[in-house]
């Protein structure tokens, strides 16, 4: 079983930068020469391609089942949230535009890259703001883009889903034809042995750990397996916020239960990359 390794880490993350600044900065050019309604969805398949190159450069496979998404006009995917990097893991199944903390914005090179690839900002603690933040929202939905949140409002140390938070609902809450769909993210194993709650813990970003220490943590590992698991879409048609983030945490919280019970084999490839596409199926179901 291969160690955590300083060396590891600090091979990594030149590459991880110069890759990373590359790769965004021709996004960045590529999608200013699109028609403005155009330019969400190049900018969400781009973060889709890239994640994925991200993965393999980190030694991550993500497994998850090749599903495509609700039929109707595009909806919210909700999942639990545990790393800083959940993002790229789950950037890898869908060509989505991710919602993040406004300070986020004003992180060095992380807002750079947050605005390339269209991620939403909202300010959790203002009020004032739901009102533009649910037409943000709807207006990437009519532009052909999934929006995935993480409705905990932070993240937590692997052990359990935390309650969901309800604004982000009120994006889709009572909308014709769109849907919630939940997913839940569970790190499965690390250097080819089960995550117990302790490794799972030590790779979380919890409270007092700096953000680079966290991504140095999961650089110098040299190999990790996250399993992704889909739940039934839930549609939005006459549905409160509060009724959808409800159904939504049950959902996620049992689909990770049960991930955390499994005892998974690690894959015989290098990497496992699921081609989900977006092509729709019929009203409220996902195809397998």
């Amino acid at each position: 079983m291969a160690k955590w390794s300083w060396w590891r880490a600090l091979r990594r993350l030149p590459r991880l930068l110069a890759i990373t600044l590359w790769y965004t900065a021709r996004t960045a050019l590529q999608a200013r020469r699109l028609p403005p309604k155009r330019q969400p969805l190049y900018r969400a398949r781009r973060q889709q391609e890239g994640c994925r190159i991200l993965c393999r450069l980190l030694g991550i496979a993500v497994q998850a089942p090749e599903v495509s998404l609700p039929a109707g006009r595009p909806g919210l995917l909700v999942a639990n949230h545990f790393s800083a990097l959940d993002p790229i893991v789950l950037a890898t199944c869908w060509p989505v535009s991710f919602v993040g903390k406004a300070e986020l914005a004003r992180w060095p090179l992380i807002g750079w890259l947050c605005r390339t690839y269209g991620v939403l900002f909202v300010e959790r603690e203002r009020r004032t703001r739901s009102v533009a933040f649910v037409r943000q929202v709807r207006e990437r939905l009519e532009a052909g883009v999934p929006v995935m949140v993480f409705p905990e409002g932070t993240t937590g140390s692997g052990d359990a889903v935390q309650p969901f938070k309800t604004g982000a609902f009120e994006a889709v809450a009572g909308l014709e034809g769109s849907w919630v769909l939940p997913v839940s993210l569970c790190l499965q194993q690390v250097d080819g042995q089960p995550a117990t709650p302790e490794v799972r813990r030590r790779y979380a970003w919890t409270e007092g750990l700096s953000f680079i220490r966290h991504l140095i943590r999961w650089l110098g590992t040299a190999q990790m397996q996250l399993q992704v698991r889909i739940g039934a879409p839930i549609p939005t048609a006459g549905r409160h916020r509060k009724a959808l983030a409800r159904e939504a945490f049950e959902q996620v919280r049992a689909l990770y239960q049960e991930m955390l019970t499994e005892t998974m084999p690690f894959p015989t490839e290098d990497r496992i990359f699921s081609s989900v596409s977006m092509k729709q199926t019929g009203p409220g179901t996902v195809s397998e």
